[in-house]
């Protein structure tokens, strides 16, 4: 499912927000990890509790790729120092690969890839340095591209995606 900004992962929500449920036809599944409401991209979706564990289980180290824009830039150093981990709270050790693509228009536009996916991680590591995300999107998820689904639309993944998938955990 490409997630569109506005959505929440949950099935029900007691503040009667969209969630991505209501993207899709009435089939028995659950994501695979969130997005935060104004995050966007893509998300999995499954019956699989097994497949859902190993994708999501911070022990398997799965990769999630994000294009972030910010208003301020990140310094070099910093980013050595989110490579090697920053402690948030002095207790959540937040990890990332930080790669600065391009400033346009007054912000800054970055790739960044998780491996754990902590909640909010990415604002927190900005958030950190005192810089803003401005958006935040995922484009890949366990080596499965968003590739063209267009926002709020979904597809099955094939045979090959399915292995590309396995071969992962």
């Amino acid at each position: 499912l490409n997630k569109p900004k506005g959505y929440i992962c949950s099935k029900a929500d007691k503040l009667s927000r969209k969630t991505i449920y209501d993207l899709l036809p009435n089939y028995n599944l659950f994501s695979i990890g969130r997005l935060d409401y104004d995050t966007t991209g893509i998300i999995l979706l499954t019956n699989d509790g097994d497949l859902c564990f190993k994708l999501s289980h911070p022990k398997f180290q799965i990769q999630k790729k994000y294009y972030v824009s910010t208003d301020e830039k990140i310094t070099k150093n910093d980013i050595v120092k989110v490579e090697k981990g920053i402690y948030i709270d002095d207790k959540i050790k937040l990890t990332a690969k930080i790669n600065y693509l391009s400033k346009e228009k007054g912000y800054y536009y970055w790739d960044i890839i998780l491996t754990e996916g902590k909640n909010r991680e990415i604002k927190k590591i900005f958030n950190n340095f005192n810089i803003n995300v401005i958006k935040l999107h995922r484009y890949e998820f366990a080596g499965l591209l968003l590739g063209n689904v267009k926002e709020g639309k979904y597809r099955k993944i094939n045979k090959k995606e399915l292995k590309v998938l396995n071969s992962q955990i």
